[in-house]
């Protein structure tokens, strides 16, 4: 059971990795962004352009550290620490939460938008399934 935790746990680690550094590297907003708006990326001012760079560059380095942290936290647990699936839940939560409460809110400015609610959710579910089931084999 440990293992399957950590297989699930592993999921999410990869998924931040690559969410983070697809944010971290972004040279423009995303598709979802653009509906949102309204427009295209070209037809913001600079200045703006710039804002919502840097906004995506902390977005995609609190995606990193989501990942690092559920790898650490997922090492804790294989070693028997019966506090890292109660650490899990929690950064899990707290990092995830206000993603997918905004991935909520610009739906309703544009139900059209494709904004990662799905992802957000299945991250949540995997980290505390993995949770769950390492504090059940602890």
């Amino acid at each position: 059971m440990l293992y399957f935790a950590l297989a699930l746990l592993l999921l999410v680690v990869i998924l931040g990795l690559v969410l983070g550094f697809k944010y971290l590297l972004a040279t423009s907003f995303t598709t979802y962004h653009a509906q949102v708006v309204g427009k295209p990326w070209e037809q913001l001012e600079p200045r703006v352009q710039t804002i919502i760079v840097g906004m995506l560059r902390v977005i995609g380095g609190g995606f990193l550290g989501l990942a690092a942290t559920v790898a650490w936290l997922a090492y804790a647990l294989l070693a028997g620490a019966r506090w890292a699936p109660w650490a899990l839940a929690t950064i899990t939560l707290i990092t995830l939460l206000p993603s997918l409460s905004v991935a909520l809110s610009l739906r309703k400015v544009e139900p059209q938008a494709n904004t990662p609610v799905v992802p957000s959710i299945v991250a949540i579910g995997l980290v505390l399934l993995g949770a769950g089931l390492g504090w059940l084999a602890n």
